[in-house]
């Protein structure tokens, strides 16, 4: 009687390891390429004295974290990391990109300016909250577009988003790119102020954003 129950234990081991095993053949895992990667956050004045404000273009180019990626796109899990400190304000040649009221250089003190309320305790409060995470939760769609509906950690709140997403992807690597417009309010941020309100950072804000994945060799 105990050798039929061990050899019952020894087959129930047998099949967990060759489901496990089927089920892990079913991903490919890709780390994301800092060096391809990038967000950018459009930012725009508001407010009766706007006119005296900037266009800001907030981008981020070390962005880490990797994907698990299913023979069913929908199916692949997604988590992403980033330093808010590392954040850029206003590169010369990403506002010249956008062009329009983005086109043209910043004031060096007005950039530090903005980066210093950018990652103080009223925003994004740095210090204590180093790092935005990001963790898809599901995916919709067909390819090559998807909804990529997303646990986004900021402070200390977490938030659930939808992300549209164009996925190109081979054997090798892939890219997956998409633009939404978010407010402050919907991350609990509270705009920049000054002079009463009558100049501020206006509540809109669009992102922009391209993750470059490679498959990690093992």
């Amino acid at each position: 009687m105990m050798r039929i129950r061990n050899l019952f234990s020894l087959s129930l081991c047998f099949w967990s390891i060759v489901i496990c095993a089927d089920q892990n053949s079913n991903y490919e895992n890709y780390s994301i390429s800092s060096e391809t990667s990038w967000i950018k956050v459009l930012i725009y004045p508001d407010g009766p004295l706007k006119h005296l404000g900037h266009h800001h273009v907030i981008s981020h180019q070390n962005i880490k974290g990797n994907v698990q990626f299913a023979s069913d796109p929908i199916d692949s899990i997604i988590s992403i990391e980033f330093a808010v400190d590392e954040f850029t304000v206003d590169d010369y040649e990403l506002r010249k990109q956008e062009g329009g009221d983005f086109d043209g250089e910043v004031p060096q003190k007005d950039i530090d300016g903005t980066k210093k309320n950018m990652l103080s305790e009223k925003l994004l409060n740095s210090i204590e909250f180093p790092s935005i995470k990001i963790k898809s939760k599901s995916i919709e769609g067909q390819y090559p577009d998807y909804e990529v509906r997303s646990d986004v950690n900021i402070k200390d709140r977490n938030f659930n988003l939808v992300f549209p997403a164009r996925v190109n992807y081979d054997k090798k690597s892939f890219v997956s790119s998409g633009e939404i417009n978010l407010s402050h309010d919907m991350l609990g941020l509270t705009p920049f102020s000054a002079a009463g309100g009558l100049l501020k950072v206006r509540d809109l804000m669009v992102v922009r954003y391209k993750i470059n994945g490679l498959i990690q060799q093992n």
